[in-house]
């Protein structure tokens, strides 16, 4: 084995670990994703270094070539800032931020552990990256409609995936809280549904495992009772899922955040809109519930968010478009 199959070794094994503690403090399986990932990609920099740089400074390559990284204690903040620079180049500022945070955590992570020499996090100093201000995509009531056009009443995936549609468009919950929907949880020692079709309200337990209830409305409660009375008719009827693939999948199973994101995907070309995702839905909800007047406080407990960023991210999206309404009705322009 050589130095480099070493390092990738070691640190692969401290990313299992540091995973491994995660999942103990009861992280979301997002975020285990999410963190792990940040840390593979920095495996596999530090492993075959680009030789990408902004011109006139040191490449990657150049760097590791000068500083080899042979074990976590020869990591220094000169190569996290050549990581997180050639991320820049690569994703968006949201990814590049996300990356950055799972660092952070992981370093610490490493700081923390008395049988690992690493005194002191490398990223001691560095700066998180600066994300632009920009508004959310959401999707207008048309564009929602024509993609409900394309789910036919006359088939279990049409009912089904306009449930999933009308749910997510009147309720916010992020993708990860709607596949893991079951029919049924424990909850005070009861079992009880997780979609109370009578209160028109759902279960979720949130990011953070924050449990949370969140309520909807009567067309939403329409289209998922119509999906109910179709799942009775699944062969897989008994699966806990609550969202079940079609019954000619070979196999059984509730959706998958891979499978809802496609599904969107088939639908919003069907329907001839350029491009939907998932949380698409929930930048949606949540601009319509501002817009509608709810509070910072009340949104915050039914987004599932700790807090105040994201009601007021979504809060300047509509006073944005109360001003640029209000210039159209009184435009100085029209007056000259």
């Amino acid at each position: 084995m050589d130095a480099i199959d070493e390092m990738v070794e070691t640190l692969e094994g401290l990313r299992r670990s540091w995973l491994r503690s995660l999942r103990a403090a009861n992280a979301s399986s997002q975020t285990l994703r999410a963190y792990g990932r940040a840390i593979t990609m920095l495996i596999e920099f530090l492993s075959y270094p680009p030789e990408d740089a902004v011109a006139g400074e040191e490449s990657p390559a150049a760097l590791l070539e000068r500083l080899p990284v042979w074990d976590e204690a020869d990591i220094r903040r000169d190569h996290l800032e050549a990581f997180i620079g050639h991320l820049h180049r690569h994703y968006k500022p949201n990814t590049v931020n996300g990356r950055w945070s799972a660092l952070h955590v992981f370093f610490n992570w490493l700081v923390e552990q008395p049988d690992i020499p690493v005194t002191v996090s490398p990223m001691t100093g560095m700066r998180r990256p600066f994300i632009p201000e920009e508004h959310p995509p959401i999707l207008d009531v048309g564009e929602i409609r024509a993609l409900l056009r394309t789910c036919s009443p006359r088939d279990y995936h049409g009912v089904r995936d306009e449930a999933i549609i009308r749910l997510m468009a009147d309720t916010g919950l992020r993708i990860n809280e709607v596949v893991t929907l079951m029919i049924t949880d424990v909850i005070d020692g009861q079992r009880v549904p997780v979609i109370d079709m009578d209160l028109e309200t759902v279960y979720v337990m949130g990011k953070g495992r924050r449990p949370r209830s969140v309520s909807f409305g009567a067309k939403t409660a329409a289209a998922l009772d119509r999906y109910l009375r179709a799942r009775r008719k699944h062969p897989h009827r008994t699966r806990p899922e609550f969202f079940l693939r079609e019954p000619r999948y070979p196999t059984p199973g509730g959706l998958t955040e891979g499978g809802i994101t496609r599904m969107l995907q088939r639908r919003a070309e069907a329907a001839g809109i350029k491009h939907v995702h998932p949380h698409m839905f929930r930048h949606t909800w949540a601009a319509a519930q501002k817009r509608s007047g709810l509070d910072r406080g009340a949104m915050k407990n039914q987004g599932g968010w700790r807090s105040d960023k994201m009601p007021d991210r979504y809060g300047a999206i509509v006073e944005t478009d109360r001003s640029l309404e209000a210039h159209r009705r009184t435009s100085f322009g029209d007056e000259i």
